[in-house]
């Protein structure tokens, strides 16, 4: 500020003082679609749409998106906005955090978005009971060979187990391979009469439980 003088007063000027013009804050938006599938052991194509706001303008730049906090696509925004759809490594069952975030530009401040989940639910599963045969032989039943199966979705198999059950009585306990295995019954294990075989699997973290039954009588 300068002071010109007059008749009476000298001319002065003051002091330098700045004034600092600080970034305008920012809002960043975001939606996904999907928010909740079904376990296909495939990746998962989400679409984002983002947005950064702001009361002073336009703000340009680019803004990046994670999901359970690692980047997945730094984007460019147009108009504030940007659209983007990609295969995101959510193979597995579970629920996942996404999350977007404006890096700021000379104007305008860096903000992060709220955080947006998507739910990746565990696959049904079926399972299958074979017998070798109906009817066996008291003593002998290690001729009856047992086979199990259970249903898996693309090229990921079902881990576990699957037990098998006459009554409460556990006749046979199969690890599955590749979603399937089998088992040969123990001599003498099941007295004679007829028997209802229940094969249960209890599931895993991207399968859920499912069982099946078959009709085993045993003969004298």
């Amino acid at each position: 500020a300068r002071y010109s003088g007059d008749a009476s007063y000298l001319a002065a000027t003051s002091s330098t003082t700045a004034v600092t013009v600080a970034r305008a804050a920012t809002t960043v938006s975001l939606a996904i679609s999907p928010t909740s599938v079904t376990f296909t052991g495939k990746d998962i194509t989400v679409t984002f749409s983002t947005s950064v706001t702001s009361r002073a303008g336009t703000p340009t730049g680019t803004v990046a998106v994670t999901i359970d906090g690692k980047q997945l696509a730094n984007l460019l925004l147009s108009a504030g906005k940007v659209t983007y759809s990609a295969p995101t490594p959510t193979t597995a069952a579970a629920r996942y955090q996404f999350s977007a975030s404006y890096s700021g530009d000379t104007n305008f401040a860096p903000a992060t978005s709220a955080t947006q989940y998507l739910k990746v639910s565990k696959a049904k599963t079926t399972t299958s009971l074979g017998l070798a045969k109906s009817t066996i032989s008291y003593g002998h039943e290690n001729t009856e060979k047992l086979t199990v199966s259970v249903s898996h979705a693309g090229s990921v198999y079902v881990t576990g187990k699957v037990i098998i059950k006459a009554g409460s009585t556990t006749v046979c306990t199969i690890i599955l391979s590749k979603s399937g295995g089998s088992c040969t019954l123990t001599a003498t294990k099941l007295k004679k009469g007829s028997y209802t075989l229940t094969a249960s699997y209890a599931g895993d973290g991207n399968y859920s439980s499912s069982s099946a039954k078959k009709s085993l009588k045993v003969a004298a």
